[in-house]
């Protein structure tokens, strides 16, 4: 009898797989694969049409070059994952693994409370209204996937991005720390991707961007669990007027 072990790094996250040869897997991670399906940029959901406010700050001239990229992001976005959607992300997801789906719609709504401008709280909401439809599809086969889909469907009022993935990994049996490196590797992701038209950022950068970025998550997560749904919250008037000038603009490339 002989043993068989391998290490996979996941959005951060150590993955221990081993078997003994001949005999099923010891652990499984069945979870991996939506969660990396999901948190796809390629997922259908349509938020490659979103620049989430950072074609605003282009146009107000605070978002020049790489240097002005890295910086809105360390200091504004960031700032807004540990202190609102990370802890709404968080929130929503121990609501579901407690079956408290009535604290989903408050979460829903909160969430739409902290968005600050028309612009941003539509795109939250359709982008998670695409991911339940396009989910709802898919977990056609099976029964108890689509049951729970649509127990939690039945609580949202918004469907915003934080809270709709929230409940949604929790119904995939995602791993929470797992999920948290993966929405804030996403969300790092966007940014590049929309730069790359916005700032004539090339690939090479836009890719040394992501390394940069995704090596602060833990920094980030560890700061999001002192927010909790009293305390949570986050100012940045800039990134708001910024997204209230873009809904207005003559010309744009992206919705938001």
């Amino acid at each position: 009898m002989s043993w068989f072990f391998r290490l996979i790094l996941i959005q951060g996250t150590i993955i221990i797989e081993g078997a003994v040869i001949g005999m099923k897997p010891v652990e499984r991670s069945e979870w991996v694969g939506p969660m990396l399906q999901i948190f796809d940029s390629a997922f259908p959901v349509g938020s490659y049409a979103h620049s989430f406010g950072l074609e605003g700050m282009v146009q107000l001239g605070e978002v020049k070059d790489f240097s002005d990229l890295k910086g809105f992001v360390e200091n504004i976005v960031f700032s807004s994952l540990s202190k609102v959607d990370l802890p709404l992300l968080r929130l929503a997801y121990e609501a579901h693994q407690q079956e408290q789906y009535f604290k989903l719609t408050s979460l829903d709504e909160l969430s739409q409370a902290t968005k600050a401008t028309i612009e941003l709280r539509e795109t939250g909401g359709k982008i998670g209204k695409q991911l339940w439809r396009l989910l709802g599809s898919m977990f056609h086969g099976s029964d108890t996937l689509l049951e729970e889909h649509n127990l939690v469907k039945n609580h949202l009022v918004y469907f915003h991005t934080n809270i709709s993935i929230g409940a949604l990994c929790s119904i995939l049996k995602i791993p929470l720390d797992a999920m948290l490196n993966a929405f804030i590797n996403q969300t790092i992701s966007a940014y590049a991707q929309a730069s790359v038209k916005l700032i004539q950022l090339g690939p090479t950068e836009a890719q040394q961007f992501i390394f940069d970025m995704s090596s602060r998550s833990s920094e980030v997560i560890s700061n999001s669990y002192l927010y909790t749904e009293e305390s949570m919250g986050a100012s940045h008037p800039i990134w708001d007027i910024a997204s209230a000038k873009h809904e207005r603009s003559y010309s744009r490339l992206f919705i938001s």
